[in-house]
């Protein structure tokens, strides 16, 4: 209940700012928030029925690190912050990592529960993320107006986004991800206010919605995850450029801005540019994937980088591979892989569409929402490779799939069947390679 009254505000700030019909919005938000909420309460029963804990692995999981770590700060002066980063350094060694400004987060959570009468719960950071995942939802489909979608297709794009397998595990745990994303998404839309004009009578009113929305969103992603900062600024930038070059020349474009991203990645000291607890972040995803053996992931991490990288294009798109797991949440969370996979197509129809020459409503805004997608989805395909990092970009990607989709709906079934097929092979090369190393 706290949380819907929170977000009344919100969504109809939304709503005015994407120029779309309020009870589209909220309908989308209650939905998603009322599903999440009760599959993380069905998840977290699960968890204590199989481990006697309320998390998938126990002690070993990040989100107990990060509930644990909280709860330490519950009783602590938690408007001293430089204190509390002391308190809580990463791995005990003395230095600060962004991640655990989350921790801090939901101690004030616990906080702000206790003045209303209750004490500290695990089910309380997980439904802080399915209200984060609704707000998502709301402003996919908001976005998705924008994109020249009908009503219908702005839903099912929001809800393709919002109860997403992958989406929702990571809403239903107490993890980070999920609000990193909700920061990524505010920077979009406020792109999308700024640059495609929506139908608003007052001017004054999109230019402060827009740079609230932007703020917030980079206060948002940037303190839980520090390198947010950079991407997002740099990104706002690229797609200023992007969108205001001709379309004919958008494809040449975005390859000087590659060219232009990888050597500021490749000669500028990247001290500079972030802290080196992220340098460290990317060389212990490197060793931890490189160093599993018997691991598909790993063998793809030892082949050359040249090499390497189309391979992680391709591991991208079908990991977490959609096997059967010990732990029935990770089985649903896989089932996520597939509905990334069969959506391939029409994200690719999307893409394309942006670079050609003809014009449509909508366009320029489907443009951002296309660029903001190929900016994370490049990232972690050549850094991390993280499996909780894809939700950095599914919402964009829902609008983007459901563009593509709209644009030619009489090859669905035909389209389906072959990626069908492909899949099926897929899957038994899978199991091959798996019994080869």
């Amino acid at each position: 209940m706290l949380f819907g009254v929170l977000s009344i505000p919100m969504l109809v700030a939304f709503a005015r700012g994407g120029g779309v019909a309020r009870d589209s919005v909220w309908v989308v938000h209650t939905a998603v928030f009322s599903i999440v909420s009760l599959l993380a309460c069905v998840f977290l029963v699960y968890y204590e029925a199989t481990n006697g804990t309320p998390y998938p692995h126990g002690p070993s999981d990040d989100d107990y690190a990060y509930d644990s770590r909280a709860l330490d700060l519950y009783n602590g002066n938690l408007l001293d912050i430089p204190a509390l980063q002391d308190d809580i350094a990463w791995m005990g060694t003395g230095t600060w990592n962004p991640a655990f400004n989350y921790s801090i987060m939901l101690a004030f959570v616990y906080r702000g529960m206790h003045v209303l009468g209750f004490d500290p719960h695990p089910l309380y950071p997980r439904l802080l993320n399915a209200f984060a995942l609704a707000i998502i939802a709301s402003l996919t489909f908001t976005i998705a107006r924008r994109c020249s979608l009908l009503p219908w297709q702005s839903r099912f794009a929001a809800y393709l986004c919002g109860l997403s397998p992958t989406m929702v595990f990571m809403a239903a745990h107490t993890y980070r991800d999920v609000l990193v994303a909700l920061g990524i998404l505010f920077v979009i839309s406020a792109l999308l206010s700024l640059l495609v004009k929506p139908a608003l009578r007052f001017e004054r009113r999109r230019l402060v919605y827009s740079v609230v929305l932007f703020a917030s969103g980079l206060l948002l992603a940037g303190s839980l995850r520090e390198i947010n900062l950079y991407v997002l600024c740099a990104m706002s930038i690229g797609c200023l450029v992007f969108v205001r070059t001709s379309q004919g020349l958008r494809l040449p474009m975005l390859g000087i801005l590659v060219v232009a991203g990888i050597s500021v990645l490749a000669f500028v000291d990247m001290n500079v540019l972030v802290s080196q607890e992220n340098l460290d972040a990317q060389d212990f995803y490197h060793t931890r994937h490189a160093g599993t053996e018997g691991n598909i992931t790993g063998a793809v991490f030892r082949l050359p980088f040249v090499v390497s990288l189309p391979a992680r294009f391709i591991l991208r798109n079908v990991s977490p591979l959609p096997l059967p797991q010990e732990i029935a949440t990770e089985t649903f969370w896989r089932l996520g892989t597939v509905l990334w996979f069969f959506g391939l197509p029409f994200l690719y129809r999307s893409v394309r569409e942006v670079f050609r020459t003809r014009d449509w409503p909508g366009k320029n805004a489907l443009a951002i929402v296309v660029f903001g997608f190929l900016v994370y989805y490049l990232l972690n395909i050549a850094t991390t490779l993280q499996d909780r990092h894809v939700v950095n970009y599914i919402p964009a990607a829902s609008v983007a799939a459901m563009c593509g989709l709209a644009m030619n709906p009489r090859r669905i079934q035909g389209t389906l069947i072959v990626m069908g097929v492909i899949a099926g092979l897929i899957l038994l090369a899978v199991l091959v390679i798996r019994q080869l190393l």
